[in-house]
């Protein structure tokens, strides 16, 4: 710069006075070149000499690309590079926070004191607090979820300015995830039980719902233009499984699915959906969920040697195995359930209802009358003792 000084008492000499603004620590060299405006003098060029920083007012942040050009004017003309690129989440990051002067000189006035750094993404965790050494502290940064207009800032004892706004963008395809009725899908986290909140709600037998299909990065943001052709299992034994695929729409699809077997079933042990695995995603289990029986529409009645098998569309499917041959004037057991329309156990409409076994032995005694969920009987079942008095080799059939 030209600076221009005044020689009030008229000797000849004349006093220049300036402050430095950028430090020789930034790699600069300092000297004075005095150009004579007088005909017949001669310019002259003084030695090399320190300007030290000042005392550390501020920081600043400086994200991946950045750098920092000490002497400007202000905040804006201090960071040196582009706007950052959009980041990618699930990818580590180095920021530098940086103790500057007021002419943005790195200072070591700071070194030994705490900072920190807080992002805008409110689902990361923030890296832990370091001390300035050398003027500067860098800290690693794992963005979580994609989205638009974040920054990062430090906190320090300092004037503490925000970072440059970035954007974060989704990773690469991971997986497949289900969502079922109850839960809300929220983007950006760690694992699958952070990207959502909600219980699932109770299905019944029979009954439609939709389960929503989502592919997703590792840090659980959807794949918006990602048009996969997702399919899921079901852990009901006994659903149909036709249609439990779909093209993906900007990431996402909707699918119907209608379970036959109740979770109180002897068979099952947990009903969720299980997505497949495609491409480069892999697939995931939902969460459990329960699956009540149907109203109860009628009775079927299970003889020692058989087994009710629950979730079937048949009568001869909901009772299997071969009668146990019984014997004249010996008592045995025969349990009557109350099922619904695909022969799960119902206690709906059941409980306390009076039911009552007939046999075509001409010759016994019909038991008494007794009702569902009396005695240590679940809701929907009742038993009843039978002794026969006439033997099958007669020619009689029995039931």
């Amino acid at each position: 710069k030209s600076i221009i000084g005044s020689d009030p008492d008229g000797d000849a000499d004349r006093l220049v006075s300036f402050s430095p603004v950028t430090s020789t620590a930034s790699g600069t060299t300092h000297n004075l070149t005095i150009s004579a405006d007088t005909s017949g003098f001669t310019g002259h060029t003084t030695d090399d000499y320190t300007v030290n920083a000042g005392t550390a007012t501020q920081t600043l942040v400086l994200l991946p690309g950045q750098s920092l050009l000490p002497g400007a004017a202000n905040v804006a003309d201090a960071v040196n590079g582009a706007v950052p690129t959009t980041l990618v989440a699930g990818t580590t990051y180095d920021v530098t926070v940086v103790a500057v002067d007021s002419g943005f000189n790195i200072s070591t006035s700071s070194d030994g004191n705490a900072v920190s750094v807080v992002t805008a993404d409110t689902k990361d965790t923030e890296p832990s607090a370091d001390t300035f050494s050398s003027g500067s502290a860098t800290f690693t940064i794992d963005p979580v979820k994609a989205d638009t207009g974040y920054t990062v800032t430090a906190s320090s004892a300092l004037t503490d300015n925000a970072s440059e706004s970035f954007n974060v963008g989704e990773g690469a395809a991971s997986q497949i995830i289900a969502l079922l009725p109850g839960e809300t899908f929220d983007e950006g986290a760690t694992s699958f039980a952070g990207a959502k909140s909600g219980t699932p709600s109770a299905q019944t037998v029979n009954s439609a719902f939709n389960v929503t299909l989502y592919a997703v990065d590792s840090r659980y943001n959807v794949i918006d233009d990602d048009s996969t052709v997702a399919s899921f299992t079901s852990a009901d034994p006994n659903d149909t499984e036709t249609g439990f695929s779909s093209t993906l729409t900007n990431g996402t699809a909707t699918v119907s699915v209608t379970n036959l077997t109740a979770t109180a079933a002897p068979t099952v042990t947990n009903h969720n959906v299980t997505t497949a695995a495609v491409g480069s995603y892999t697939g995931l289990a939902s969460a459990n969920y329960t699956v009540n029986a149907g109203t109860a529409t009628q009775t079927i009645v299970v003889l020692p040697g058989q087994t009710h098998v629950w979730g079937q569309s048949s009568l001869a499917a909901a009772v299997t195995g071969t009668p146990t041959d019984q014997t004249v004037d010996s008592a045995f057991t025969v349990t009557v359930y109350a099922v619904d329309d695909y022969f799960n156990a119902s206690s709906s409409s059941s409980v306390g209802t009076s039911v009552s076994l007939t046999t075509n032995d001409a010759n016994d005694t019909n038991p008494s009358a007794v009702n569902f969920g009396d005695s240590t009987w679940e809701d929907y079942e009742a038993q009843f003792s039978v002794t026969h008095k006439t033997s099958t080799a007669s020619g009689t059939t029995h039931h």
